[in-house]
């Protein structure tokens, strides 16, 4: 720390670096332009800074002196570069990418904004100080102590970091944003977008008169912003894990007082999970399920984390963790969330839970859970608005939750989600009521009534079917070997030509008549693919973007060509799957990657599977039938007036007596 020989040269600050990128920003100009600085001014009275040993990789020079440079020379669009230098430069042995580095800094900054300017102070000045603020140790007393024991002094860095963002709070955020640059968190740890920010936001500004708690796995940039929703006076409670350190002391610089009451009636609870980016799915649904168990009589809590954990199909281990925070009867509403919420982690799709007051009034069996898939669902303001309406009503009494005309929320009792091994959020198909019942049965005998002729040869019988099966997501299906997913190949171009074994390609699929132009040579494709597998007749064969589409190949021995792909039902156990009915589902389902694991497909009963495939064949021969025949009559109408505006032909009428009558005559 600050040493007698230090302080006999107080004026002379501790030299701090810049890197050439640090520089550009200091400038406020692109990073090719200061190597062309450099080159131009190598010489002179003007010329460029020479670059100096520091810590880092790459060249680092003195900001000091490129500081004084750009203002020397008029170089550049910043005319307070000397102020601004410590927001972009770094002193020795700090390295932002090393959070114990960035938590010390951040712990002076703190120190600073309660004792003043901290350079030129002796070590046990800055301990005692810390103490004095942090007396229970909850925020900077520990990295305070780090720092004092530490070989490096970064006081009068601090010092010049807060005068160049003009406070400690903006001292902070130039911190965290360098931080973040220098080691990104990804995966769990990853930053949440704007979108999920502003949706648990606005759950907090709904419910003003609750003390917002702030939980453990909140960070310190989400904490901020939920804090600013909480009101101009707002009160705010924190836990106690690395996250909260951080984020108090960003409390502290903002002046926003923190409650550390244990007191839990009333709160409402934000939390995100998993706490710590190597927590194992287990431990972040352990973590839950105490977080339900934990939660006060009236207090609400609102819980974002991986959809794999919270929302999808799990192990037998990790299924009954999440059963027992189902068993609470805490939880209120289940949301699979839209995509892309987590930037540096594109693949990781987050899901939220709603707990609120046990509903007393209402018996276990009858208790229902609010569900909702948002996964295709584009979150905009309306949309968020509308979300956060249920979930408020979600979290309150059960007669609110009945009342309310849900946008996006379906019930389902809560004891089918406790068994439930597939989806939570995946919907429960309705019975079918009697009157629903005959009215499907009346629309079907009208239909086939207009159809006189061309009804195909099959007895409907006008009563409902016992044996009817609901339908079922194509997750489940696979997992329970009703059918098989098998990946198209990837053909190589050259390898394509106008013969040979039959090849589909995804763009097919928009126009199957096209199926057949494009083809591979059978000795190639045996040679270049022997682990591609061909289509068997009845496969379906589809795509998933970027729209869906789908045909069922009836002949079989086709070449798919990747992204295309090959749904093959089983045909000892189908499971109630047909598949024309498939191919007509899947092309009204939602598009994108990894989309079709969310699918849901109808199903007929397994006794009728085969009689209505005969069924469907039936109609769709009559169809190819009057396809042709319609073909043949807009052919003949083309023709028709053709020759006749060309003078080509001359029109007669036959009468019933035989005579033939000409145009002009009639």
């Amino acid at each position: 720390m600050t040493t007698a020989a230090a302080l006999e040269n107080e004026d002379m600050p501790p030299r701090v670096l810049v890197s050439m990128q640090g520089i550009a920003d200091l400038a406020h100009v692109r990073r090719p332009v200061v190597s062309m600085w450099r080159r131009r001014f190598r010489e002179g009275q003007d010329a460029f800074p020479e670059p100096t040993r520091g810590d880092g990789p790459g060249l680092m020079f003195d900001a000091s002196e490129v500081a004084r440079w750009l203002e020397a020379t008029g170089h550049g669009n910043n005319v307070d570069a000397s102020a601004d230098a410590a927001a972009v430069a770094t002193p020795a042995g700090l390295l932002f990418s090393d959070p114990a580095h960035v938590e010390e800094l951040e712990a002076l900054v703190v120190l600073q904004a309660h004792l003043g300017p901290l350079r030129g102070r002796l070590g046990s000045a800055l301990l005692e100080a810390a103490m004095q603020v942090d007396p229970e140790d909850l925020s900077i007393r520990t990295e305070v102590e780090r720092h004092v024991s530490g070989e490096h002094d970064w006081a009068d860095f601090a010092d010049r970091v807060i005068d160049a963002a003009y406070s400690p709070a903006g001292a902070l955020e130039v911190i965290a944003r360098r931080s973040s640059a220098a080691a990104p968190a990804s995966g769990p740890a990853a930053p949440l977008s704007d979108e999920a920010a502003d949706l648990l936001a606005a759950l907090v500004a709904a419910l003003p008169s609750r003390t917002a708690v702030i939980d453990d796995g909140i960070d310190a940039p989400l904490g901020v912003h939920l804090t600013s929703a909480s009101g101009d006076d707002p009160t705010i409670r924190l836990g106690s894990g690395t996250h909260t350190r951080r984020l108090r002391r960003r409390m502290m610089a903002l002046g926003v007082w923190v409650s550390d009451s244990d007191h839990r009636t009333g709160a409402m609870h934000i939390d995100r999970l998993p706490h710590q980016p190597k927590d194992s799915d287990a431990v972040a649904l352990t973590t839950l399920d105490e977080s339900a168990l934990q939660l006060g009589a009236d207090a609400v809590s609102v819980i974002i984390g991986p959809a794999r954990i919270l929302t999808d199909p799990l192990q037998h281990r990790e299924r009954g963790i999440r059963a027992d925070a189902l068993r609470t009867d805490r939880v209120r509403a289940i949301v699979r969330l839209p995509a892309g919420l987590v930037p540096g982690s594109t693949r990781e799709a987050l899901a939220l839970w709603a707990l609120g007051p046990i509903p007393a009034d209402v018996s276990v069996e009858d208790r229902y859970t609010a569900i909702a898939d948002l996964t295709d669902t584009m979150l905009t303001s309306t949309r968020r608005t509308d979300l956060v309406s249920d979930l408020i009503a979600c979290m309150g009494t059960w007669q609110q939750t009945r009342a309310r005309a849900h946008r996006f929320m379906s019930l389902q009792r809560t004891s089918s989600l406790r068994v439930r091994t597939g989806s939570l959020v995946t919907r429960t198909p309705a019975r079918t009521t009697t009157s629903n019942a005959h009215e499907l049965a009346a629309r079907v005998k009208d239909a086939a009534l207009a159809l006189d002729n061309d009804r195909p040869d099959v007895n409907v019988i006008d009563e409902p079917n016992p044996t009817a099966v609901p339908p079922a997501s194509l997750t489940d299906l696979i997992r329970e070997r009703h059918a098989r997913l098998i990946p198209g190949t990837r053909i190589s171009p050259d390898d394509l030509g106008p013969t040979g074994l039959r090849v589909i390609l995804s763009e097919h699929l928009d126009n199957p008549t096209g199926i057949g132009d494009v083809g591979i040579d059978p000795l190639i494709y045996a040679a270049n693919y022997p682990g591609s597998q061909p289509t068997q007749p009845g496969d379906v064969v589809f795509r998933t973007g970027p729209t869906t589409a789908a045909w069922v190949d009836q002949a079989g021995a086709s070449v798919v060509a990747y992204p295309a792909r090959i749904l093959r039902i089983r045909r000892a156990d189908p499971g109630g799957l047909i598949p024309e009915l498939v191919a007509q589902d899947i092309a009204a389902q939602p598009a994108g990657p990894g989309a079709w694991k969310r699918w849901k497909l109808r199903r007929v009963p397994p006794a009728f599977v085969a009689m209505l495939r005969d069924v469907l064949a039936e109609i769709a021969a009559s169809q190819a039938r009057l396809e042709k025949r319609l073909a043949r009559l807009n052919t003949y109408t083309a023709a028709l007036i053709t020759g006749i505006t060309a003078g080509a032909v001359t029109l007669t009428k036959s009468h019933p007596d035989g005579d033939t009558v000409t145009a002009e005559e009639s």
